[in-house]
């Protein structure tokens, strides 16, 4: 006779098991101390669960219990907290069971505790009403939702593991996760090695390779954010697999950027590559340009056969006249669809045992000199999986008037998101927010990256290089200006005046600034000075894991054009290293080679009119001019004659 397995029952308290301390604080009304409204019982199962380490999980009524607290609302955070920390565990002593399917055991208890938390959360939404530290809703407020991996999960503030479990289990739990951070800090430095390892040799004007080590690093070192710097490289790379690229062609010049909203429910959402107009809910995605004239500058949309045109004033409106008829795609509703894929199957099989194993199954039954046994299994089908909701679209078509568009805010979502790496890449800056115990709404926010987000107006696109070594870059949130091997990634803008269109680079403390020409072409008078950086090491902080070194380079602006070659016989000059700096000796004069001249012209700027200094050439001398007449004989020595009276 086999084993009498012993049984237990767990029981899940339902509706008002928040159990809340009746109490009265200043500024919030009473709670009512909710009664048992309704016990459920999930099933009898035996005490021998399957994996055995679920025998030390709590049941939900200890828990509520455990994390009551002389404040409703704490105690209420204490309970979101410690379901979801005892989920996070089950999750992780599973191991690969996570992702391949729990046990029943561990499905049922994770229900239990998942069921708890919402119910939980509920009443507390219902009696503390409202938005709540910085959240629209209080149970969004997770002050103990911290990621598995933190080392503040279930000791800090909530002491999960020691109210709850054994030590051994909880070494158990360090054991598993330490070991994924330690495989995730060794991925993490293999990738910080790649990018500090010396960069291969570029080919000429300082090319590298596409979706390449080298091109990663480049765009590090000039400083754009590592996300940005992944999603390019990683979809210039993906291009050089396939042969395909799924970027969108753009033409060097003028872009827009920004959320644009008018009159009668029509709106222009602006991406470097096309605009989306709306009309009464109705999208419309197209193409646009940007043409600017002495005195204007126009924004066209191709909608079908007709070009609407947009005025973009000086105040950063737009303005369009007459009416548009959109046609885009809409919401329709849903439709539920039949999912398949592979799925595990419970079934049963009978095993044949000889007289010896017989012994240890005390349920195996005697066939002749045979014993069989009945055992469960699993086994890998391809099948149904479920249901799934899909939208369904219908074509509509609205009519708008066209009015005064006022700027409403940023684009709303980055321009990396329009192909596939840049979406994976966005998902995984949301969820390393959530991992690391942030909130949705931190997680959005770094998803969404609008406050760097450029504001609503002119952009630029495309490479302008000129003879003289230098050139920008144009990306949707920065330019890059680069002289030589020294690159600098900065913030820029587009102003318009009455009739001229200057780019402003913001280069602290010297901002940089060009005019575009109306040929395309742009033009900046003097040198400029690249701050660049190179990697040379790394660190243990994940938020700044580079050390650099100072890269500088400087060079001529002049006239830069669009996909133009860079000269490399121009006056570039590179420092992988900031100067020494030279200590003069006691007594000793400062070297000539420290100082610096600055030359600043004092004509008025008047628009359309060039500054009359402008390319001239100055000679520099290292005595008086009048000393400079004595000695060629113009002067009499000891004479009180000025150069300037010479002169005339």
């Amino acid at each position: 006779m086999g084993k009498r397995m012993k049984f237990r029952t767990i029981t899940l308290v339902t509706v008002g098991m928040l159990s809340f301390v009746h109490a009265r604080s200043v500024g919030h009304a009473a709670v009512t101390n909710p009664a048992l409204i309704a016990s459920v019982t999930i099933a009898a199962q035996p005490q021998a669960l399957n994996p055995p380490y679920l025998g030390e999980m709590p049941a939900v009524d200890r828990v509520v219990s455990a994390m009551q607290t002389a404040d409703p609302r704490e105690t209420a955070l204490r309970q979101i907290g410690a379901f979801y920390q005892l989920m996070e565990i089950i999750k992780t002593l599973s191991g690969h069971r996570e992702f391949r399917g729990f046990t029943p055991d561990e499905a049922r208890i994770i229900q239990m505790y998942n069921v708890a938390q919402y119910t939980v959360a509920q009443a507390a939404d219902k009696s503390f009403a409202g938005p709540s530290g910085g959240s629209t809703k209080f149970s969004e407020t997770t002050p103990y939702r911290y990621g598995r991996w933190d080392p503040r999960f279930g000791v800090e503030g909530i002491q999960t593991f020691k109210i709850f479990l054994s030590p051994t289990l909880k070494a158990e739990f360090e054991k598993i996760v330490g070991g994924d951070n330690a495989r995730r800090e060794a991925r993490a430095q293999s990738y910080r090695n790649d990018a500090a390892a010396p960069a291969p040799q570029q080919t000429a004007g300082g090319a590298v390779k596409p979706g390449s080590q080298a091109e990663l690093r480049r765009c590090i070192e000039s400083g754009r954010s590592q996300r940005v710097c992944f999603t390019e490289v990683l979809n210039n790379g993906m291009d050089q697999i396939t042969g395909i690229s799924l970027k969108q062609p753009t033409s060097p010049g003028l872009r827009m950027t920004g959320d644009y909203s008018g009159p009668g429910g029509f709106r222009l959402i602006f991406q470097p590559d096309k605009v989306t107009m709306v009309c009464r809910g109705v999208p419309s995605p197209q193409p646009y340009s940007v043409e600017v004239t002495d005195n204007q500058a126009d924004v066209k949309i191709q909608n079908g056969s007709r070009t609407v045109v947009f005025a973009l004033g000086q105040d950063g409106k737009l303005t369009g006249s007459g009416s548009i008829r959109v046609t885009g795609q809409v919401a329709a509703g849903t439709t539920t669809e039949q999912t398949a894929g592979m799925t595990t199957q419970k079934t049963t099989r009978q095993r044949e045992l000889t007289p010896l194993e017989a012994q240890n199954y005390p349920g195996a039954k005697q066939n002749g000199q045979t014993y069989t046994t009945t055992e469960d299994a699993t086994e890998l089908v391809y099948g149904p999986t479920g249901t799934r909701t899909v939208t369904t679209f219908v074509t509509k078509t609205a009519d708008c008037s066209l009015g005064v568009m006022t700027p409403t805010g940023p684009t709303p979502l980055p321009p990396d998101i329009e192909n596939p790496i840049g979406m994976l890449t966005t998902i995984f800056s949301g969820a390393s927010v959530l991992m690391n115990g942030g909130s949705k709404e931190a997680a959005l926010s770094e998803m969404l990256n609008l406050d760097k987000a450029p504001a609503p107006g002119l952009r630029m696109s495309g490479r302008y290089a000129g003879e003289g070594g230098f050139s920008i870059t144009f990306h949707p949130e920065s330019a890059t200006i680069a002289c030589g091997d020294a690159e600098q990634a900065l913030e820029y803008s587009i102003q318009r005046t009455a009739n001229q269109t200057l780019l402003k680079i913001r280069d602290n403390p010297s901002p940089i600034g060009l005019q575009l020409k109306r040929d395309g072409s742009l033009f900046g008078e003097g040198n400029v000075q690249v701050n660049g950086r190179v990697i040379v090491g790394t660190t243990e902080d994940p938020k700044n894991p580079f050390i650099y070194s100072p890269k500088i380079g400087r060079c001529a602006m002049g006239s830069l054009v669009a996909n133009g070659s860079v000269s490399t016989n121009g006056p570039t000059t590179t420092a992988a290293s900031p100067p020494a700096v030279v200590t003069a000796a006691p007594g000793a004069t400062q070297s000539a080679a420290s100082a610096s001249l600055s030359i600043v012209s004092g004509f008025a700027t008047q628009p359309g009119v060039g500054n009359p200094l402008a390319g001239k050439t100055v000679l520099v001398v290292k005595d008086s001019f009048e000393n400079i007449l004595t000695r060629a004989g113009w002067i009499s020595p000891g004479s009180s004659t000025t150069a300037l009276t010479s002169w005339a």
